[in-house]
């Protein structure tokens, strides 16, 4: 279990990298540019539409880790109720065995 729990935290941690560096700050230095430079109007949309899609996909990034997050939280719980289960079942048939 530890071992999956190693490979899920890697994912969530590569996701908040991307939402946080990644796709947030690549696109707005984009859109800083713009003020600096004589672009046309179609280059200035195209600029903002790439500022408006690298939010969206970000936002999507971070939903998707949330998601992931709980989804493992709630199998973990699971797992351990189960495994309390199992070992409350052996130790009743250690019990018997001895009795």
């Amino acid at each position: 279990m530890d071992a999956n729990d190693e490979k899920i935290n890697g994912v969530i941690q590569f996701a908040s990298t991307l939402c946080r560096e990644g796709h947030n700050q690549g696109t707005t230095k984009q859109t800083n540019c713009m003020y600096y430079s004589a672009w046309s109007i179609k280059e200035r949309f195209l600029t903002l539409n790439m500022f408006v899609v690298g939010i969206f996909v970000a936002d999507k990034i971070g939903k998707k880790a949330d998601s992931i997050r709980e989804r493992r939280d709630i199998n973990r719980k699971k797992a351990l109720d189960q495994m309390e289960k199992l070992k409350d079942q052996l130790q009743l048939h250690q019990y018997l065995q001895v009795h």
